[in-house]
């Protein structure tokens, strides 16, 4: 994980260190090794797209995720979906 964080952290507009604590509350969520090197590039898409802190966007992907029982590697997908809606609507990923 942590190779990953700090391949996000050169490659993306967050820091090894917000990429390493989005993993952190995915873990916390209850997501696997696996699964959170899965979901962890959707994550910071979602973030990039929305605004929104990225530790916050873990939260809530994750919990979509977990709610609607998809896996992680469907965290781009929710993070696509998140980003059009916010995108049409005049509500941000909070309010969705």
């Amino acid at each position: 994980m942590r190779t990953l964080a700090k391949q996000l952290g050169s490659t993306t507009q967050f820091s090894a260190s917000e990429a390493a604590q989005a993993m952190a509350n995915l873990g916390q969520a209850g997501f696997g090794v696996n699964d959170i090197l899965a979901a962890t590039p959707g994550l910071l898409n979602l973030a990039a797209a929305s605004g929104a802190d990225l530790a916050r966007s873990a939260e809530i992907a994750s919990s979509n995720i977990a709610a609607f029982g998809l896996k992680a590697t469907d965290a781009g997908r929710v993070a696509d979906v998140f980003a059009m809606a916010a995108a049409a609507s005049n509500v941000d990923i909070e309010d969705l």
